[in-house]
């Protein structure tokens, strides 16, 4: 075999001719070109390199690191599109496995050739084709990697035609492997082992096609199994993280348990000037039977986006009808939590433009921003004309619509008894504003707030809060709020949302916590023709401001943060903005621990240890690379516990020796030396034992070893 400094060309070529097929067809079913453009240019890159690198925990660190770092930021850089994979992706994680795995592969080539090569590359290939070939649909276009349209819409002949292709190898490379680890004796039957070869190479074709018959055959019921699974494995997912802003609010239902242990869990996180405030999620128009339902008559238009040149990977999305340049002004950059599902996404009322990673962006005439195919972890920045907290969004205008106004028959004779007892409803010149007032001083005055429960008694939730309970949860108040307003001929709104004004304690961002969640009403003021927000919950139900923070918690976000922003900017393509924020976050993260007395002085003791003990080991390390495969293991362990001597008695000021020092120079040393005689009869006999083990013929054994350090120890 064809060897240069112990990696084999025939290795190398096998290797090559198992991964490139694989990530080639990888590249094409999810359009992620740089997967086999990076494959391609390490085997080439391990082809020139002559020397095979040293295989060590260190060198096998690095690739690993080196494999990890091109995976996540080739994915941030290029993420794979939704829906182009089917039920494995549900599970896994292909645009991370796969790569990581490939790149891995071609590292291993790098270290000298053997069945580590063939194995780490035969595993790679399987997982790009086992990945690849769950494709979600047979319709996909290739933008990253343009290949023929026909390559697609044919997609089961590639495929089979890439397993062939890459068993084939498989098998060549392992019987490559088979003849280096095969005794000479058994080298014999070379002919059975060449007709087993052959027969396995007309079976693979063979059973590829007849499971692609079956698959074919059987398909239905086989999509409709990962559909059940799917189903199931979404399920487990919404219980471990909290959905909101659905299509309807239940009023008779309970607040989920999960919700109320988890109010300080945050949610979102918002870089912003001033404190953000109302963020708007879902409206609801229509109420029945204690339950707010969405407006699904209600048109979605298209926002007018601008794609940006360069890198930049977002786009900017701005209102319907929006002429010339849309006002950039007092920026939100919102960062949603993995743990809160959303649909929509949280804004004020006063948007007016979004800088978002989505392929659309709709709004109903609600004000409710429906993103399609959002990159979540891009986030998303809002833009407005002024920094209001409290901002209603102010379309339609004129509000002709009959859904604000509407009323469940049962309910008006109920209402009426509730607005007569109202004082100062009674009057009929009342304007809109003289109505907000006064039902928001009747909810003050007159209710209280608790999150209590609302079992089915067959009464309704909002007339039983009005006429008997008098307290609850601001859903309640909100809704309350809404239906008597709507009594009174005044449009109105029930929204859903968050209160984000918790300002972080490095001042850099405010957060809002699952606590946060929020319900109000906006209604429309028809003499001023304008929406107006309106709040009829207590201030002991907001949970506004400030919240409290332990120095554990505040640093724990800062870092969560960190990692959210830069992933944010990657993904939108801010690299310089990126690496300018790395440093600033690593420069407020040393400002948060180091200005803190106690912080800081922790910090300075945890890392003066932490220095000690590396310098300690790199003097350790010094010392065995001198005697490694120079003296034997006994030996090498007898000279390294002499050197630790020498540097005990170099401190002293008796003693001016060196770590070159010889053990017969300190012996002479010691004759002139002010010791007491207990303390240099002892140096002499821990030398003259060292001398004894040192220089003789055989190399000590380990028990010599052992006495030896007990004599050391020994006072």
């Amino acid at each position: 075999m064809t060897t240069i400094s112990n990696k084999s060309i025939k290795c190398l070529s096998l290797v090559t001719a198992l991964l490139l097929p694989a990530a080639f067809f990888f590249s094409i079913t999810t359009d992620l070109p740089h997967v086999t453009l990076i494959v391609l240019s390490g085997l080439f890159l391990s082809m020139l390199t002559r020397r095979p690198v040293v295989f060590s925990d260190r060198s096998v660190i690095y690739f690993i690191v080196l494999a990890l770092v091109l995976t996540v930021l080739f994915d941030l850089v290029f993420p794979l599109k939704n829906n182009r994979l089917g039920y494995l992706s549900v599970f896994f994680y292909p645009n991370i496995l796969v790569p990581l795995t490939m790149y891995i592969a071609v590292a291993m080539s790098f270290f000298k050739s053997g069945p580590h090569v063939y194995g780490t590359a035969a595993v790679a290939a399987v997982t790009a084709l086992a990945f690849g070939g769950d494709v979600y649909s047979k319709q996909l276009q290739n933008t990253r990697l343009p290949v023929p349209a026909e390559w697609m819409t044919r997609f089961m002949p590639l495929f089979i035609g890439t397993i062939i292709i890459v068993g084939f190898f498989i098998i060549i490379a392992f019987r490559t492997n088979a003849n280096i680890i095969i005794p000479q004796k058994l080298r014999k039957y070379r002919i059975r082992r060449g007709m087993l070869l052959l027969i396995i190479l007309a079976v693979v074709p063979l059973s590829t096609v007849g499971a692609y018959s079956l698959y074919k055959r059987y398909e239905a019921g086989i999509r409709k199994l990962e559909h059940l699974l799917m189903r199931s494995r979404m399920h487990r997912f919404r219980l471990r993280n909290k959905s909101f802003f659905g299509d309807g609010v239940d009023l008779n239902q309970t607040i989920s348990p999960d919700v109320l242990h988890d109010q300080k869990q945050i949610v979102i996180r918002a870089i912003s000037n001033t404190a953000p405030g109302y963020l708007r999620g879902q409206v609801y128009d229509k109420y029945q039977l204690g339950t707010w339902m969405v407006n699904k008559n209600s048109i979605l238009k298209a926002m007018r986006p601008k794609t940006h040149s360069g890198m930049l990977a977002f786009t900017t999305f701005s209102l319907p009808g929006s002429k010339g340049q849309p006002p950039l002004n007092n920026p939100i950059e919102i960062m949603v939590s993995s743990n809160l599902r959303t649909k929509v996404l949280l804004a004020p009322g006063n948007v007016k433009c979004i800088d978002i990673i989505a392929e659309s962006l709709k709004l109903n005439m609600d004000g409710v921003f429906s993103p399609r195919d959002w990159t979540k972890e891009g986030g998303y920045t809002l833009y407005r004309n002024n920094t209001a907290t409290e901002s209603a969004w102010q379309q339609p205008s004129g509000c002709n619509n009959p859904m604000y106004v509407r009323l469940p028959s049962t309910l008006i004779s109920r209402l009426d008894e509730v607005i007569a007892s109202i004082p100062g409803m009674n009057r009929n010149d009342l304007t809109d504003r003289q109505v907000f007032d006064i039902l928001l001083k009747f909810f003050s005055n007159n209710f209280k707030y608790k999150i209590r429960q609302h079992p089915r008694n067959g009464s309704d939730p909002v007339v039983q809060f009005l006429t008997e309970t008098r307290e609850g949860h601001c859903e309640l108040f909100a809704s309350a709020l809404a239906l008597l307003l709507r009594r009174s001929g005044i449009p109105s709104r029930y929204i859903t949302g968050f209160i984000c004004s918790e300002p972080h304690p490095s001042g850099s961002y405010f957060v809002a916590r699952l606590g946060n969640a929020h319900a109000w009403v906006e209604a429309y003021d028809r003499y001023n023709e304008q929406w107006v927000l309106l709040e009829a919950t207590p201030p002991s139900g907001l949970n506004i401001g400030k919240g409290s923070w332990s120095s554990f918690e505040s640093g724990r976000d800062l870092f969560f943060k960190f990692f959210q922003k830069l992933l944010s900017d990657l993904r939108k393509g801010y690299y310089a903005r990126a690496i300018l924020a790395f440093f600033t976050a690593v420069y407020r993260i040393m400002l948060f621990i180091l200005w803190h007395p106690v912080r800081g002085g922790i910090f300075l003791i945890a890392m003066f240890f932490l220095l000690r003990w590396l310098w300690k080991r790199r003097k350790k390390r010094q010392i065995d690379l001198v005697f490694k495969d120079r003296l034997p293991k006994t030996t090498a362990e007898l000279s390294r516990t002499y050197l630790k001597i020498v540097r005990k008695l170099a401190k002293r000021e008796d003693f001016l020796i060196k770590e070159s020092t010889t053990a017969k120079e300190i012996l002479v040393q010691l004759q002139t030396a002010s010791l007491p005689q207990n303390k240099a009869a002892y140096i002499r006999l821990i030398l003259e034992n060292y001398q004894a083990l040192r220089f003789r013929e055989k190399a000590p054994s380990v028990e010599q070893i052992k006495t030896f350090k007990l004599i050391l120890h020994k006072r």
